[in-house]
């Protein structure tokens, strides 16, 4: 039976803890786009969702760019994993993040 290092493991988990900090804006601005049809009141509603220190214009932008990126790392170095399911779960973390970096570079033009 093969082993897996429980650091590489820890890791694995960190990077898509990290990815799934960076999606959960994204599926919070839906969820406020769905919540009403005027866009200040979906902004507000958006922003009530966070710290009054992070409601500037591109701070949730940039810190979710951060964590896609710390994540993507971790994810593409925990490639080497032994265990099939843990190899599966990283390319997959690695190719959420890749969209989600990606999506917030396209709303950052």
């Amino acid at each position: 039976m093969k082993t897996t290092s429980p650091r590489l493991v820890i890791l694995t988990v960190l990077g898509g803890i990290l990815i799934t900090l960076a999606v959960l804006p994204v599926a919070l601005w839906i969820h406020a786009f769905n919540a009403t049809n005027i866009q200040p009141e979906r902004v507000e509603i958006f922003n009530s969702y966070f710290p009054a220190f992070l409601t500037g214009q591109n701070t949730i932008t940039v810190i979710s760019l951060i964590f896609c990126v710390a994540g993507i790392i971790l994810s593409l170095l925990m490639n080497r994993l032994k265990n099939r399911i843990l190899r599966i779960t990283s390319i997959l973390f690695t190719i959420i993040g890749c969209f989600t970096f990606l999506y917030y570079l396209f709303t950052l033009m």
